[in-house]
């Protein structure tokens, strides 16, 4: 519980500190503006659109990381499962979900990105932890799909895409409680289930780094 209200308490202040630097940038721009604008009634009418439609872009900006505002709606076809343990072990683990969706696992994380090898299930579930969200996909799936994966990890913060020969499904997202099995990368639903998912409250460490970690991923 003192973790997980840590952890709110940092996204608070980043969000906090986010927003007072945005407000420090743009105060003398948009005084500049105001200014602009008394003149006339057309002037002012131009003036508050500009001002408005900058709050709106900042707000659909930030939208996507505040849990209260993600949809509550169920991405259909996704699991959910109870996670009891989470203990660092240095020792392998044996996961009751293939790919796993958490428990115990490595001291260090795995750095989020793109991986044309497998990766250690110990060191995914630490990130799984943080908040990411980590996409497998089978060996045999077409190149075009990995290549698609492999752009949709540069695109999309807090991702981990790496190959799993023992998947259960050729592309399979999962959580941190959650997974989500799909015939193809190309499914609308994986990018549901990573705008619901990822940096989960159900995360028990959500918003840890995803960086520093271990591993190299390829650009």
């Amino acid at each position: 519980m003192v973790a997980s209200l840590m952890q709110m308490l940092i996204l608070a202040l980043m969000l906090l500190v986010s927003v007072y630097l945005l407000y420090s940038v743009s105060r003398t721009p948009l005084r500049t503006l105001w200014n602009w604008s008394k003149p006339t009634l057309l002037r002012r009418l131009v003036g508050t659109l500009v001002i408005a439609g900058a709050i709106v872009l900042v707000s659909l900006l930030w939208t996507p990381y505040l849990s209260f505002a993600r949809s509550p709606a169920s991405v259909a076809g996704v699991q959910h499962f109870e996670v009891t343990e989470r203990a660092h072990v240095q020792t392998p683990v044996i996961y009751p979900q293939t790919p796993p969706v958490g428990g115990n696992h490595a001291p260090i994380w795995q750095n989020c990105g793109f991986y044309d090898r497998p990766i250690a299930n110990e060191n995914a579930v630490h990130s799984l932890e943080h908040g990411a969200v980590w996409i497998t996909y089978r060996p045999d799936v077409p190149l075009e799909e990995v290549e698609f994966l492999h752009q949709f990890a540069r695109r999309q913060p807090y991702t981990l895409v790496s190959p799993f020969p023992d998947a259960s499904a050729p592309v399979v997202a999962s959580a941190w409680g959650h997974q989500l099995q799909l015939d193809s990368g190309k499914d609308p639903r994986l990018s549901q289930f990573v705008r619901l998912f990822r940096i989960d409250l159900q995360a028990p460490e959500r918003g840890g780094p995803c960086t520093g970690g271990i591993g190299t991923p390829k650009r």
